[in-house]
């Protein structure tokens, strides 16, 4: 393995955050240039199309656009968002991952971490010089008002890596910190534009990892602990005390009056936990979908609300051969525990996410990054076992020779 990242990796992350931070509002055309780079270099090859999880992507996508074509959607819009992007973020997976470079693949894992973090902190700028303050910001790039939820999945991923930021101080404490800052900006902005998720996320993939990944009997694991121990203990003083304007900021966000003056309910009894359970209940009354009906803010029931139960169960057997590979990858051995970390950490992330909001249609972008951090589980799994079947052959080998002798 070589100590260094290639040329063509440094060029695919660069690509790869410029696609995440939608620059110019081009996300699409760049996932095209990307995507051509990677046939170009293949020869004009798909790479990875004899794996299940990419067999169950095609069919699901094919059967969605389908449906989104004949409901009377736009053709080149859908075709490129839920056919080539979805299918070739796939094939991009496994192009990234090789045996020379499969313990700095985190490079395209952090890239498309910040990017998406960035457009998001971007999105946040009228809100510091301009005075704005509703509550749904406007998009940078086109201008438009979003919805505050759409707004807070670009936070995702990067709220997600909490926990991954403070591991890495380990090896490089100016990297971890300036992550973990990083991170910390893009909570601070979902709490602002009042989005209670990306709480969520923080908190659960942050505990996910504790709960996996730390030894209490291990130096390193008490110092990650502790570290998590002290950043909280000052958060909470800098609010008791308004340090940095820490109260007020909290107190004049979204989040707050959601809370606190609007009197929002909880996660516990959300009004969307009932329209999912009334999707759920009326599931086969309407087998090609009910355009006209409210979201669930569920992945697989608004599939369901938007085309009809068969790219429902579709959805939801693609999402199981997806995780199913990102999970096999994850708690193997053959990688380092750095990456572990960084893979289960955006792809707990990202799964909350489908529980709580109508990714395919609010953000596919985020699903199709999905799919291409899978894609990079499934390829490094497949790596293990090509050098697991050589090891075993090789000691067969030298087996048969003593025998001989």
């Amino acid at each position: 393995m070589t100590n260094s990242v290639s040329t063509q990796d440094k060029i695919c992350a660069v690509l790869l955050f410029f696609i995440t931070m939608n620059f110019a509002g081009l996300e699409l055309y760049l996932w095209l240039i990307l995507i051509g780079y990677m046939l170009y270099k293949t020869k004009g090859k798909l790479i990875g199309t004899k794996a299940n999880s990419f067999i169950s992507i095609c069919v699901f996508f094919v059967i969605y656009t389908l449906m989104l074509l004949i409901k009377g959607h736009s053709y080149l819009t859908s075709v490129l968002t839920y056919l080539v992007c979805p299918i070739g973020a796939y094939s991009l997976g496994y192009w990234f991952v090789r045996r020379d470079n499969i313990n700095r693949i985190s490079i395209f894992l952090v890239s498309i971490s910040i990017g998406r973090g960035m457009h998001g902190l971007l999105n946040m700028l009228p809100y510091i010089f301009e005075g704005y303050t509703a509550r749904n910001p406007i998009d940078f790039w086109s201008k438009h008002v979003i919805a505050a939820t759409g707004a807070g999945t670009l936070f995702v991923l990067a709220v997600s890596l909490i926990y991954y930021s403070v591991y890495t101080m380990k090896n490089s404490k100016p990297k971890g910190l300036t992550l973990l800052l990083f991170c910390s900006l893009c909570v601070l902005s979902a709490i602002y534009i009042g989005t209670r998720g990306c709480l969520l996320i923080a908190a659960i993939t942050c505990a996910v990892n504790i709960i996996c990944f730390t030894n209490l009997g291990n130096k390193d694991a008490r110092r990650t602990i502790f570290t998590f121990i002290i950043v909280f203990a000052f958060i909470i003083v800098s609010y008791n005390f308004n340090f940095f304007n820490l109260r007020t900021i909290f107190e004049n966000s979204g989040l707050y009056r959601r809370l606190f003056i609007y009197k929002v309910a909880g996660f516990e009894d959300n009004e969307r936990w009932k329209l999912q359970a009334n999707m759920i209940r009326h599931l086969f009354d309407y087998p090609f979908g009910a355009e006209n009906q409210m979201y669930a803010h569920n992945l697989w029931l608004d599939v369901a609300r938007l085309t009809g139960i068969a790219p429902f169960f579709l959805s939801i057997a693609m999402t199981y051969t997806l995780m199913k590979t990102a999970f096999k990858c994850i708690i193997s051995q053959y990688i380092s525990k750095e990456l572990r970390i960084i893979f289960l950490s955006l792809i707990v992330g990202i799964f909350i996410v489908f529980f709580i909001e109508p990714v395919l249609e609010g953000s596919p972008s985020l699903f199709i990054l999905f799919i291409m951090i899978c894609s990079m589980c499934g390829k490094v799994k497949q790596i293990e076992l090509i050098d697991k079947n050589v090891m075993n052959n090789e000691n067969r080998i030298d087996s048969e020779k003593r025998d001989i002798n």
